[in-house]
């Protein structure tokens, strides 16, 4: 529920902004939105791992594509953002974004 209240659209996907305070405004409340969304995934990751081995099974990539559509385009910056011994997990966000650039 939290990741959809987030203002993650890239900042040419939402409401063009009048003023340069605006957009300074926009790209901030951006920022620290992906920033959240990060400790959001992470937390994710941690609990079902937690949960999954206390019952004998490993973590699976499913998860991570469960989450993907929530973030809304920003998935490599969150990867990027995330702790290392989740990398393996996101490692195909950051590849699908670099592919596209």
């Amino acid at each position: 529920r939290l990741l959809s209240g987030l203002a993650l659209s890239p900042p040419g996907l939402r409401n063009q902004a009048d003023s340069p305070q605006k957009k300074i405004s926009l790209a901030k409340e951006r920022e620290h939105s992906i920033e959240v969304a990060a400790k959001c995934v992470e937390q994710a990751f941690s609990f079902a791992s937690e949960n999954l081995d206390s019952i004998g099974l490993p973590l699976t990539p499913k998860l991570a594509e469960n989450l993907r559509p929530r973030l809304k385009g920003c998935e490599a910056e969150i990867a990027a953002l995330l702790d290392p011994r989740w990398k393996a997990l996101a490692f195909e966000w950051t590849t699908t974004q670099e592919r596209m650039a």
